[in-house]
């Protein structure tokens, strides 16, 4: 299979820096069309892996890397709940 270099896409910049966990779930609580979903499944998505990266600039077992991995938990509880969703609206 050939890969073409326009499908690629990289994340260079923190995506939505300044909406937290708690601004993602007010802002979309009780949004249920597909289009919302969608939005808030892609931004729960990507600031998922965007501080997932995180963990690996912290030695395993320090408080900062417990830290980081309780943020990356959060964010993935939260992809995982707009995903939940999601499959339920197409359902």
């Amino acid at each position: 299979m050939e890969e073409n270099i326009n499908d690629i896409v990289i994340m260079a910049d923190e995506p939505i820096p300044d909406m937290t966990l708690e601004d993602a779930r007010n802002y979309f609580f009780g949004k249920q069309t597909e289009k919302d979903l969608a939005k808030s499944f892609a931004i729960a998505s990507n600031k998922f892996f965007w501080v997932a990266d995180n963990e690996y600039d912290y030695e395993e077992g320090t408080l900062e890397h417990r830290l980081a991995r309780e943020i990356t938990d959060e964010w993935c509880a939260l992809m995982d709940e707009y995903e939940e969703k999601n499959i339920q609206n197409i359902g």
